[in-house]
């Protein structure tokens, strides 16, 4: 067969329009090409799905052991109660600092101690530490209850966490119901979802507490009963959920969002959210979370980064979207082709256009210009017969180095101002006479015609105008003035020669420069 040449895509186009056989290859190849992107784009969402499952279990156990290490700070809290008689403010303070909390486990609020105090130990207590020179110590919030508690210690002792200083947490149903479940288990109890007592201003967060009890002699007694008698308190840690889910999660999340719930997902238990999570999400997988004796329930959704680190396209749907892409690409190369020519037409048209225009404006007897409305009038536009009443270039004025207001004589501004202003007042054109002195020195009298352009709003954008020196006109119509006063004095027999001529050249200043 002899060789032939390739066919342009026009050329392609057109045989299948007319060619049935090759309407039926492509019907065979898109149906290949189909079953081989489903079979593959199943195989690789598996995978993906796999993946993302390993990813979201990575990031529970994470979370996870992180709590745990939480409990761990407090269990050794609790030991240093329980190896010793008291445990004073300073000994706390450097108990807390050489653990280092903030290098090791960034994140956490801090770490305290609350005490129980029954009603009739409440007097003496608020008197003990107001002897320690807290002299406006209280319990809060206020009212008769039995039993109280107090936080006495916690660490760091600033900023947020003064606020808490001397609050009964006992009083609040939430926190309280973690105290006892702690105080009779002997074990870590978390809290549900509160709102801290450190918290104010605009950046508040949901929180959470754990609690690990303190009993007399450091030893947890056998029976609840016998755990209730010798409750003597609670070392704890408060949490930020923000704060500390950002610590735990800010080098593992780049790729899945967490959603974090105290209990069923619902608005009202939503502890933490790393982001605002896609309901177009491909991948999501729900994980209990069971720290301190409550469970959270963890939501991992993919992100579109990790869909798109975990997407792959078989050899049939690359030939596809090829093919497709070179068809898409060469009818965009056509059209583009035609509307850059269809903008190339239009911007000839616009430059004819403006050229016709600029050609009308500079013909035009006197100064065409565009200007602000305000004095001193800075100039927009104005054409080049402003060079011969001021002696200055158009592009002086157009680039803010002079403005009208530079060569009009000062006595005339209010006379221009009050035009503007009242034409802008009644919508109306306005016509003005005044004086323009130019650079030389020379004072020349122009007349002004303009009309101020408005915005829907009814604010003034700018003005546009033409001036006409009408010097001559001035001096002549002066010159009449004068031979009229002397006609009144003298008798001069060529008076009426004179006035003639002095009228006839009025007359030929108004034909040449009215407006």
């Amino acid at each position: 067969m002899p060789p032939q040449d390739k066919p342009s895509p026009g050329r392609f186009h057109a045989l299948l329009d007319r060619s049935a056989a090759a309407w039926l290859i492509l019907a065979i190849g898109l149906v290949v090409t189909l079953g081989l992107w489903q079979h593959f784009g199943t195989h690789f969402a598996e995978r993906a799905r796999d993946r993302f499952s390993h990813r979201a279990e990575a990031a529970k156990n994470l979370l996870l052991s992180r709590m745990q290490a939480h409990e761990k700070i407090l269990r050794g809290a609790a030991a240093l109660f329980a190896a010793s008689d008291h445990v004073s403010r300073a000994e706390w303070r450097a108990y807390i600092a050489a653990l280092e909390l903030d290098r090791s486990l960034p994140g956490i609020q801090g770490t305290g101690f609350t005490r129980m105090i029954s009603a009739d130990q409440l007097a003496a207590h608020v008197a003990g530490v107001r002897a320690e020179g807290f002299t406006d110590y209280a319990i809060h919030p206020p009212g008769e209850r039995d039993p109280y508690s107090s936080i006495l210690y916690l660490e760091p002792f600033i900023d947020r966490n003064l606020r808490a200083f001397g609050y009964d947490m006992y009083s609040e149903p939430v926190r309280r119901e973690a105290m006892e479940r702690a105080r009779d288990s002997g074990l870590p109890a978390l809290s549900g979802k509160v709102t801290l007592v450190q918290e104010f201003g605009p950046e508040v967060q949901a929180g959470f507490l754990i609690y690990l009890p303190i009993y007399a002699n450091g030893v947890t007694p056998v029976t609840v009963d016998a755990r209730r008698e010798a409750l003597l308190g609670f070392v704890y840690s408060p949490f930020r959920a923000h704060d500390i889910m950002d610590s735990i999660f800010s080098d593992s999340l780049s790729d899945v969002d967490i959603e974090l719930f105290d209990g069923a997902p619902l608005a009202d238990t939503l502890l933490f959210a790393s982001a605002q999570r896609s309901a177009l999400a491909r991948f999501v997988v729900d994980h209990p979370v069971e720290i301190a004796g409550r469970t959270w329930l963890a939501r991992f959704s993919s992100t579109p980064a990790f869909e798109a680190d975990n997407d792959s396209a078989e050899p049939g749907l690359i030939l596809f979207g090829g093919t497709t892409m070179s068809l898409m690409l060469f009818v965009l190369l056509n059209i583009n082709a035609r509307h850059r020519r269809r903008m190339q037409t239009a911007a000839a048209r616009l430059a004819q256009s403006r050229d016709e225009f600029r050609t009308l404006v500079e013909n035009v007897p006197g100064v065409v210009f565009r200007c602000q409305v305000a004095a001193p009038w800075s100039v927009i536009h104005i054409s080049p017969n402003i060079r011969a009443l001021t002696g200055a270039a158009p592009e002086e004025f157009v680039s803010g180095h002079v403005s009208f207001g530079d060569f009009i004589v000062p006595e005339d501004f209010t006379t221009i101002e009050d035009a503007i202003a009242t034409a802008l007042r009644e919508r109306t054109s306005y016509e003005v006479e005044y004086r323009m002195r130019s650079r030389t020195g020379q004072t020349y009298w122009v007349s002004e015609r303009g009309h101020i352009y408005v915005d829907s709003s009814g604010q003034p954008q700018w003005l546009d105008g033409v001036i006409i020196d009408v010097t001559e006109r001035k001096k002549a119509e002066e010159a009449i003035r004068n031979l009229a006063f002397v006609d009144t004095l003298t008798n001069l027999p060529n008076r009426r020669f004179l006035l003639d001529r002095l009228r006839q050249g009025l007359a030929k200043s108004r034909r040449h420069g009215n407006h």
